[in-house]
C-alpha cells in the first residue's frame, strides 16, 4: 500500500506533528510504502521524501493509495491545510481550533459551494468573481475536506461531531470520525522518584495556569519546580518567578522537546499539566509523563475530562485552583506514598503505546482501503472537470480581452502550452 505522508520539516522547536511522525513512521514503514512530503527541500531522515509541491504531479504519474495529513494550531501545518484541498485524505487533527485562518492561498476558498457538487451528476462551479470569507478560525474547511478525520484529542472529536459540515467528504463516503490516541514510547525506567520536585513544560501564560502554579509553589517552600521553556520565553518566565518570589525554588531548562522533557522527569516526582485553552492540548507531554509513572496534576478540562477519575489529580480551573494545588503539595509532602503511581504507567501502556497506535492506524487504513480507492477515482474526475472549467474560463477571457491585439497575444500562442506543461489540457 502506497502512502503520501505529510509532516512538517524538522525544526529546533518540535511541533506536535513532528513528534507524531517520529513515533509512528519507523513502525508504519515496515508495513507500508511511505513517501514523506514536507515543506522543505531537505531530505527527511532516511525515508523517501520530497517537497510537497511535487505531490500532485507524482500522484498523477504513480498514484498513492492514500494521502495522510496532520493539522495543528501551528504555522508549520499551513502547507498541509492548503494541500488537503487539492487532494483530500485521511486527516489527523491535533487541534480543531486555530489562532489564524491559515495560508493566504485558501483564505478565499469557496469550499462550502464546492463540496456539495461532489454528489451531483452535473457540476456547477462557483463563480470566481464572488468573495468567500473564511469561517473560523475553527477548522471547518479542513474537516470538510477530510476523507476520514482522526483526532488525538477526544474533545475535538466531540466538537467535530456537533459541527460537521453536512456535505463533508467523510459524510458523503460514510467514513466515521474516530479518536486516535497520541503515540509515545513507554519508558523502561522502573525508578520511583520521591523528591519534592515538580516538572512543568508550560508556557508562561495564564492559559497554561503559570501564575496559579507559582503561587501554589510560594505556599510550599520545600518544593522545587523544574520548568522547561523556550529561550524566547526566558524574560517573561523570570519576571513571573520574581513577581511570586520563588527564585530559590525554580530551575529553568531550555528547549521544549520530548527528549528534554524526559530529562526533567528523571528528577521530578510530579508532572504538572495545567491548561485551560481550546487552542492547545496536553499531549504529547502528558502521555510521556504517564509513560514515565509520574503523579499527574492536570486542569480538569478538555482531554483530561476523558481520563479515569482515579488515575490523576484533576484540578478545576477557577477561584479555588491555587488553594487546591497548594493543599495537594502539602499532602504529598506529609505522605510520600502518594508519590507512587503505578496505575498511570499501566494506563499509558494500554492506551498510548506507539506500537498499539500504529497497529490501530494500520488496521483502519487496511479496512477502509476500498472506500478510499472509490473516492480517489471520483475525485480524479472531479478535479479534471475543475481544471477544464478553469482553462475554458481563462481562454475565453484572454481571447475576449486580446481581440484588439496582434494574434501573438492570443490564448493559443501564449498560455495554452504553459497549461499543458502542468498537465492541464483543454
Amino acid at each position: 500500500m502506497r502512502i503520501a505522508w505529510f509532516t512538517p520539516s524538522k525544526s529546533s522547536t518540535e511541533s506536535i506533528s513532528e513528534i507524531f511522525s517520529a513515533e509512528l513512521l519507523p513502525i508504519l514503514s515496515l508495513n507500508l510504502e511511505i513517501k514523506v512530503f514536507t515543506d522543505s527541500f531537505e531530505p527527511y531522515e532516511n525515508y523517501p521524501s520530497a517537497h510537497y509541491l511535487t505531490a500532485v504531479q507524482e500522484h498523477q504519474l504513480n498514484p498513492f493509495d492514500l494521502f495522510i495529513y496532520q493539522v495543528e494550531n501551528h504555522t508549520s501545518s499551513h502547507f498541509s491545510r492548503a494541500h488537503l484541498g487539492l487532494i483530500p485524505g485521511l486527516v489527523i487533527f491535533h487541534h480543531l481550533n486555530f489562532v489564524d485562518y491559515g495560508a493566504e492561498s485558501f483564505l478565499n476558498s469557496p469550499w462550502t459551494k464546492v463540496l456539495p457538487e461532489l454528489k451531483k451528476p452535473e457540476i456547477v462551479w462557483p463563480s470566481r468573481s464572488n468573495k468567500y470569507l473564511p469561517v473560523g478560525p475553527f477548522g471547518n474547511r479542513e474537516a470538510g475536506y477530510a476523507l476520514q478525520a482522526l483526532f488525538t484529542n477526544p474533545q475535538n472529536l466531540s466538537e467535530y461531531k456537533r459541527s460537521m459540515f453536512v456535505d463533508s467528504i467523510s459524510r458523503q463516503c460514510n467514513l466515521e470520525p474516530k479518536h486516535l490516541a497520541f503515540p509515545v514510547t513507554i519508558s523502561s525506567n522502573q525508578q520511583v522518584v520521591k523528591s519534592l520536585a515538580l516538572a512543568s513544560s508550560a508556557k508562561p501564560t495564564i492559559a497554561e495556569r503559570t501564575p496559579q502554579l507559582l503561587k501554589s509553589l510560594q505556599a510550599n517552600p520545600d518544593w522545587k519546580l523544574n520548568w522547561l521553556i523556550e529561550p524566547t520565553e526566558k524574560d517573561l518566565a523570570e519576571s513571573l518567578i520574581k513577581e511570586f518570589r520563588v527564585e530559590s525554588q525554580v530551575a529553568l531548562s531550555f528547549g521544549r522537546t520530548l527528549k528534554n522533557w524526559e530529562l526533567i522527569l528523571e528528577s521530578s516526582s510530579v508532572a504538572m499539566h495545567l491548561l485551560f485553552s481550546v487552542y492547545e492540548q496536553p499531549c504529547p507531554y502528558l502521555a510521556v509523563s504517564m509513560a514515565n509513572s509520574k503523579v499527574i496534576l492536570a486542569s480538569d478540562y478538555g482531554l483530561i475530562d476523558y481520563l479515569p477519575e482515579n488515575l490523576i489529580y484533576k484540578i478545576a480551573p477557577g477561584v479555588e485552583e491555587v488553594e487546591t494545588l497548594a493543599q495537594l503539595l502539602k499532602e504529598f509532602q506529609v505522605n510520600p506514598k502518594l508519590l507512587i503511581s503505578p496505575d498511570v504507567k499501566n494506563y499509558a501502556t494500554e492506551n498510548f503505546s506507539k506500537e498499539l497506535i500504529a497497529s490501530e492506524l494500520l488496521q483502519l487504513i487496511t479496512q477502509n482501503l476500498p472506500s478510499y480507492q472509490t473516492f480517489y477515482a471520483n475525485w480524479s474526475d472531479f478535479s479534471h472537470d475543475a481544471k477544464r472549467n478553469l482553462i475554458n474560463e481563462v481562454a475565453n477571457l484572454m481571447n475576449q480581452q486580446m481581440k484588439d491585439f496582434p494574434t501573438e497575444f492570443s490564448w493559443e500562442s501564449t498560455l495554452k502550452e504553459q497549461f499543458k506543461e502542468l498537465a492541464w489540457n483543454k
